[in-house]
């Protein structure tokens, strides 16, 4: 991975003349990408110091995912863009009920109440190739950050369950080869592999459980991971505005 990282910074090093490629001739551009991505995230959480710490790891995965970015020109004749990744806020309830075994409820065990809410921009600076040659094919390379923000919240309302809370605060770096392909006029097609090299993030876990000590009902660590696994496919469709 990392060779291969090398090789594409190696690529900055190609001068391009002053003439234009007559397809990046635009200055905005609104983009609807799907990204496909697979993501394993390990963290450490321990509430009573007198038991093994626990390590927790998440796995995700999106097959469709919608995206929406905003792009524009600079002086360089390169691009910068915004992509809005991931924005919501949920309240979802959890029901417990006791059944017999002719599959009748018998009796309500209390219900959970989850509420999330989250947050994810991305920010690139893309380095355009082939800008002096007219082609429908335009290679890129873009660096990135993507700044993100989850929280959720769980409150039960039976006695024997106890609220609690995660909340994650991030920033990742991403190196990104992509490919546009101008289809006419004003579209075009824009296929890249986000690659992930680093992540870092600050996590808050909160348990109000009266068993464990008061001073340690919150935990909070940083992480910090070099090439974490987090694998991504975007293909998006753009139109010069």
């Amino acid at each position: 991975m990392k060779s291969f990282l090398v090789c594409l910074i190696l690529i900055m090093s190609v001068t391009n003349s002053d003439a234009q490629n007559p397809h990046l001739d635009y200055k905005y551009a609104l983009k609807v990408y799907n990204l496909s991505s697979f993501e394993q995230v390990t963290d450490n959480m321990n509430f009573d110091t007198l038991k093994p710490i626990v390590q927790r790891t998440s796995t995700r995965l999106n097959y469709i995912r919608p995206t929406l970015a905003f792009q524009w020109k600079t002086k360089k004749q390169n691009f910068r863009e915004i992509e809005f990744i991931n924005f919501y806020v949920n309240k979802n309830t959890e029901k417990y009920e006791e059944l017999d075994s002719a599959g009748k409820v018998v009796k309500g065990l209390g219900k959970n109440e989850l509420r999330s809410s989250g947050v994810s921009v991305r920010y690139e600076y893309t380095v355009m190739f082939k800008k002096s040659k007219t082609s429908a094919f335009v290679p890129s390379l873009s660096y990135a950050a993507n700044l993100y923000f989850n929280n959720d919240h769980r409150v039960p309302d039976v006695s024997n369950n106890f609220k609690s809370m995660q909340s994650v605060l991030g920033a990742r770096g991403y190196i990104i080869p992509r490919l546009n392909y101008f289809i006419g006029q004003r579209l075009f097609l824009d296929l890249n592999l986000p690659i992930c090299v680093m992540d870092f993030s600050y996590h808050v876990d909160q348990n109000e459980n009266p068993s464990i000590p008061t001073n340690q009902r919150k935990i909070s660590n940083f992480n910090f991971e070099l090439f974490p696994k987090i694998f991504s496919v975007r293909i998006g469709v753009g139109i010069k505005i």
